[in-house]
């Protein structure tokens, strides 16, 4: 969450998946993944954070975990 706000974009904490979709996609990769952490990132519409900007914190959030291209 720091580091994103650092790279100056917008990001909150959730404890809740979300409504129905969001739910249900989440505890479904819990199932699959079991013992994987795994969590849910909801990201808004290109209306309110440009696509270029998402990936941007997509990437962000990604090379946190550890991965590299």
């Amino acid at each position: 969450l720091g580091l994103l706000r650092r790279a100056g974009l917008p990001a909150e904490l959730s404890e809740n998946a979300g409504e129905f979709l969001c739910n249900h996609v989440f505890y479904v990769a819990r199932g699959l993944l079991r013992g994987v952490p795994c969590g849910f990132v909801h990201l808004p519409p290109v209306e309110v954070l440009p696509l270029a900007e998402q990936l941007r914190g997509v990437r962000i959030i990604l090379e946190a975990l550890g991965w590299r291209e």
